[in-house]
């Protein structure tokens, strides 16, 4: 149930009423009066607190409401911020902590000092979320800077004053990312916490903006809504509270979309933190099947669904063949249950240079993955398998991504353009449904013996020989290629594998591999001209790769080849050479001098089986090592003499 008072009220006369305890003798500040129906404590010297009632998981923070010091030195009060706080509580019924500099014992600043009262109070409440409400000087084109640090946000607050009919920048003037500001104190601990830094014409009492309470109220309610326990009640933090299933009854109708897995349409509050493609459990009519579930305001998604409820759900001709075991023609699923597996939103911030990730890995927080586990990545359309390894330099709410990886999951948002190098970037780690990882492989038993023996032996001479692999961001194949087996590699490539062209790879996606045979890619990869993509009306919902995506980033697979997989038309998979084959075509070259040498011996009279079979060997020796692909020393060498002359 809301507290927000009836819209009558005068809002602003009501913030300048509640600023008036803070600017006391010239904003040396005084204890403030109680809001109405609310507790007002003291938890220590100089701090104020406003206990929360419907919203006791999210604080406004105000730290600079009156006058403080800051190493000895005095700072002016932000005016208007202390006000904001208990106003901003008394509306939504959140919680408010407000430093009063002339009521401390040792007066100090929280948003600089390392260790303060204030952050003290807001570990042992351990809210949901923190709004930090700071003051700037008036400037050309800004109203509000949100100060994001590094950490998880508060992002339907954030969204809210996005929408208000105000200047609203991100980091461009107060990034929040010192370690010892409020904003990315919170953060280190697992609350989503901003720091909003609000203009002097917006919040000075004489001229105190209703627009802006008006946007901080709605985001606040908007954060309410939120279905976790970090917002219900004080004590849990956001970062420990276990993402969950969660299972959606839905109308639905036929979502006209070609992709060669089956895929849904949901709406885009139903897939928080992603837009696709996220792997969903759809049941209806006792059948279930593993469907790729993408938001209606994705990139590609017709205009027909566009605009589709959150009541229902598109769902393509393979999704609705695979839950009425028919072909998807001339039936119809009225209703279904869709089960969105566990995901969490993540921000991106740069690997440490001491510290890479490893191929495939992602660096996480040990409070958001207590243990190392496989995640599905999804970011903008991409989805790629990782293992997210805890580190402890990783804050709560951010990933540690490398350079590689974060271009391999970019997208073009717009044709001709490439998005800002400073604009924050989020990906979601979701939990696989684990019918997408336990698949059952119904071949025969002699097959599966077969395979078994196959890629036994396909270790041991890679063990051997060496199969080097490379990571690439999937493209649709050419017109023509969807019903072959065959991967498209650019010329750079196959000299990085070991292989010719005509030769078989093995593309690896998770847990499955599939056989395929490489051809050159005979034209650029990059072409912006969608053309061929509609002309084909495969894929519509592929995201455009961006312009620095070199050719030897990408490979373009076959409808065949991601079925077998089970991938989304979008991904990141890798691709080696198989040995088999590679030894098979290598060996067929030394036939002739094996005969040739086999016809001498034949020819000698008294043959010295013990030169010949050395002899033998040592040519079968220097055959093979032509087939090796060795490794390149992995530390460096050192000119002695060199070193020598330098230091003498």
């Amino acid at each position: 149930m809301s507290d927000t008072p009836p819209p009558a009220i005068d809002v602003a006369a009501r913030w300048r009423a509640l600023e008036r305890a803070f600017a006391a003798r010239r904003y040396d500040g005084d204890r403030p009066e109680a809001l109405p129906g609310r507790s007002l404590t003291e938890p220590s010297p100089g701090i104020v607190e406003i206990a929360g009632t419907s919203r006791p998981g999210l604080v406004v923070t105000a730290v600079h409401a009156t006058n403080h010091a800051r190493h000895g030195t005095a700072k002016w009060a932000d005016r208007g911020t202390g006000g904001l706080a208990l106003l901003l509580a008394e509306l939504t019924g959140c919680g408010a902590l407000v430093a009063v500099g002339s009521l401390a014992a040792e007066p100090g600043d929280a948003n600089f000092d390392a260790a303060h009262p204030l952050k003290d109070r807001l570990a042992e409440l351990a809210p949901g979320v923190v709004l930090d409400l700071h003051g700037m000087r008036t400037r050309d084109g800004f109203d509000v800077d949100l100060g994001c640090g590094e950490g998880a946000l508060p992002e339907r607050l954030l969204a809210a004053l996005d929408a208000a009919p105000l200047r609203v920048t991100r980091n461009a003037l107060f990034d929040a990312m010192r370690p010892t500001t409020v904003a990315a104190f919170a953060q280190a601990r697992g609350i989503r916490a901003v720091q909003a830094e609000i203009g002097a014409h917006l919040r000075l009492p004489e001229s105190a903006d209703a627009r802006l309470v008006a946007a901080l109220a709605a985001g606040i309610e908007a954060e309410a809504a939120v279905s976790s326990p970090g917002l219900s009640a004080p004590g849990a933090a956001a970062a420990k509270d276990a993402p969950r299933s969660v299972t959606h009854r839905l109308d639905t109708v036929l979502a006209p979309m070609f992709a060669g897995v089956p895929m849904v349409v949901l709406h885009p509050g139903l897939l928080p933190g992603a837009h696709g493609a996220v792997p969903v459990t759809v049941r209806a009519g006792g059948r279930s099947t593993i469907a790729w579930a993408w938001a209606a305001d994705a990139a590609g998604v017709p205009s027909r669904l566009r605009e589709l409820p959150p009541a229902r759900a598109g769902l393509t001709r393979m999704t609705v063949a695979a839950l009425t075991a028919g072909s998807g023609l001339g039936t119809a699923v009225d209703r279904a249950e869709v089960v969105i597996p566990p995901m969490r939103r993540l921000r991106m911030v740069s690997a440490l240079g001491d510290d890479l990730p490893g191929p495939h890995e992602v660096q996480v927080s040990g409070q958001d993955f207590p243990r190392p586990g496989a995640y599905l990545l999804v970011r903008d359309g991409v989805t790629e398998w990782v293992t997210a390894v805890p580190r402890e330099h990783v804050r709560p709410g951010t990933v540690r991504i490398d350079h590689a990886h974060r271009t391999l999951t970019s997208v073009r948002t717009e044709p001709g353009t490439a998005p800002a190098p400073d604009a924050p970037g989020y990906l979601a780690l979701v939990s696989a449904p684990r019918a997408l990882v336990d698949r059952p492989y119904a071949a025969p038993a002699p097959r599966r013996a077969a395979t078994a023996a196959d890629q036994q032996a396909e270790r041991l001479w890679r063990r051997v020989f060496g199969a080097p692999e490379f990571s690439a961001r999937v493209l649709q194949a050419h017109t023509g290629d969807d019903s072959t087996s065959v991967v498209t590699l650019s010329r750079g490539a196959f000299d990085r594998i070991g292989i010719t062209p005509g030769m078989e790879v093995i593309v690896r996606w998770g847990g499955r591999e599939a056989v395929a045979r490489a051809v050159e890619e005979h034209e650029e990869p990059l072409n912006p001209d969608q053309a061929a993509k509609r002309q084909q009306r495969v894929n519509l919902v592929w995201p455009d790769v961006p312009a620095e995506l070199s050719a030897q980033d990408v490979v373009r697979l076959s409808v065949r080849l991601r079925a077998q997989l089970g991938a989304p038309v979008s991904t990141v998979v890798t691709v080696r050479r198989r040995m088999r084959t590679y030894l098979t075509a290598n060996l067929y070259k030394f036939a002739v001098p094996v005969a040739g040498f086999g016809l001498a011996i034949h020819q000698i009279n008294d043959p010295r089986w013990p030169v010949i079979g050395g002899a033998a060997a040592v040519m079968t020796l220097f055959a093979l090592a032509r087939l090796r692909m060795p490794r390149p020393p992995r530390h460096p060498r050192v000119d002695k003499r060199w070193i020598d002359k330098m230091a003498s």
